[in-house]
């Protein structure tokens, strides 16, 4: 019995215990799901549904455009009738709906706004009453696996909360733009697939970024608040002046030999520079061979990295875009031995001035069609009609031009490399049709400047023989403009072309 007595006492006290426990974890668990119900219930207002219909050009047959595709992603309320969203999910649509819940008839949207390089854009429409904008804080503050919340509405509007981790900061450069920005790499944890600009949100639900849509199937990267209050401007509606794009390009320099030869200690750091561009910050002060060992005060590695107080190692191309055009940028070189300090120029990039375009807005690009070949200018967007890894699938020859001028600008002799895409079949044109993306070097022995140049000769040159020297091979081919001209009708009906010719004015 007094065995019995001890247990039976043991067991009260267990009890007596256990009880208060449990009933404080309840009321904890109870406590956190009501701040998270009043957490959804604040943002249900402000978290939007985007419905876009996209049509990109097809740049392999250009007078066609490809068939519209309906996609999906998310937006956040961020101002009276404006929606913030991806520049990436809107380029090119052709209608852009929002729904708030499962309204009947969704809200049309406009871009007021937008930035490639950034990869933001803004959109207006007339918004529900209901609509609750958001503040944007001014940094997004890092933790290493801090937790982070991300919310989205279904079709029937239904607000869903799913969650994340952070992992890693890292520098992105959005669609084909040399501008660095500031992105966190984030573990997936209980949410769908990605969607296009999904809002991301602290432990405290306070607005943290943007969800890129990409990476892998447990990761994906958020743009920073830094970003979005560096770029867009909300009070005006508009995208704020510019920030500075590196105008070239570094790689490591940790051989001690060659940093001995430098005249470099092997723990001074800097970094070489490999490849001046034609534009861009810098271009005009410094040299390849040049060797980085300073930016705007922060000492680089010989990677080219220099320590943030905040986010720890970043790259030097990141100061470029943390600064506006405007402002000062002091570095220190070695050049020929001897250490010089330099104020470098800051600009940003432009796209037409390169001798290849890279088209990151993916518009529909010039073409002209005579005698069934079809002459077009050779950009990156051509080249990705063959995928995003085109080097190792488009036609070798016109890889290695690309590699080779890339990075080069326009001359008043040359201002872009023309190609004969490929040739539609005609009588006139018999023996001929194998021909395809081959690039015109000469015309009669000349250089041509570019495609509406070429379209001159064709048109309105004397000689009704042309002398076209192609390349690879300075493969010479002779045609006469009439016969071409001859076939333009048939080749129109045939192959249900609206237009033969497309230029820069047309667009």
């Amino acid at each position: 019995m007094l065995k019995l007595n001890k247990q039976s006492n043991r067991y009260k006290t267990i009890r007596n215990c256990a009880i208060p426990a449990l009933l404080l974890i309840i009321i904890t668990g109870c406590a956190h799901l009501q701040k998270n119900n009043s957490a959804k219930d604040t943002l249900r207002n402000s978290v939007v549904r985007i419905s876009t219909t996209i049509q990109s050009p097809y740049f392999y047959s250009p007078w066609i455009w490809k068939p519209p595709q309906k996609q999906g992603g998310a937006g956040i309320v961020v101002g009276k009738d404006l929606v913030l969203t991806l520049a990436s999910f809107v380029r090119n649509s052709k209608l852009i709906e929002l729904t708030m819940g499962a309204e009947p008839v969704p809200v049309q949207m406009k871009v007021v706004a937008i930035d490639y390089n950034a990869n933001l854009a803004l959109l207006k429409g007339k918004l529900p009453k209901s609509a609750k904008a958001i503040t944007i804080p001014s940094t997004s503050h890092f933790t290493r696996s801090g937790d982070l919340n991300l919310y989205w509405k279904t079709s029937n509007g239904r607000l869903i909360e799913g969650n994340a981790i952070l992992d890693i900061i890292e520098t992105k450069y959005n669609f084909d733009s040399f501008q660095a920005i500031t992105v966190l790499k984030a573990v997936k944890g209980t949410h769908p697939n990605m969607g296009y600009g999904i809002p991301v949100f602290d432990k405290d639900n306070k607005f943290f970024g943007l969800a890129l849509n990409g990476g892998g199937e447990y990761n994906f990267y958020i743009i920073t608040c830094d970003t979005i209050t560096k770029v867009l401007d909300l009070a005006k509606i508009a995208t704020k002046e510019p920030t500075a794009v590196s105008g070239f390009l570094a790689k490591p320099l940790t051989q001690i030999y060659y940093r001995k030869k430098l005249g470099l200690a092997v723990d001074n750091g800097g970094c070489l520079i490999s490849k001046v561009f034609g534009q861009g910050s810098g271009h005009k002060l410094l040299k390849e061979g040049d060797v980085l060992l300073s930016a705007c005060g922060r000492k680089l590695d010989a990677w080219g990295k220099y320590t943030d107080p905040v986010h720890g190692k970043r790259s030097f191309t990141q100061l470029f875009s943390e600064h506006y055009l405007s402002e000062t940028f002091p570095v220190t070189i070695i050049r020929d031995k001897k250490e010089i300090k330099l104020n470098l120029d800051l600009s940003t990039i432009d796209d037409s001035k390169w001798l290849i375009p890279k088209n990151p807005e993916k518009k529909a690009m010039p073409y002209f069609v005579r005698g069934g070949f079809i002459f077009l200018p050779l950009t990156k967007t051509y080249l990705t009609e063959w995928g995003n890894s085109f080097i190792n699938k488009a036609p070798m020859n016109l890889v290695t031009t690309f590699n080779n001028n890339q990075y080069k600008i326009k001359t008043q002799e040359q201002e872009e490399f023309i190609l004969i895409s490929r040739v539609l079949s005609h009588s006139t044109n018999i023996g001929l049709q194998r021909i395809s993306n081959m690039i015109i070097e000469k015309v009669n022995g000349k250089t041509v400047k570019n495609l509406s140049e070429f379209v001159d000769i064709l048109n309105n040159s004397k000689e009704d023989i042309l002398k076209l020297t192609l390349s690879p091979g300075g493969i010479p081919l002779l045609l006469s403009k009439k016969v071409l001209k001859s076939a333009d009708s048939d080749i129109r009906k045939h192959y249900g072309i609206h237009s033969l010719e497309q230029s820069e004015k047309m667009k």
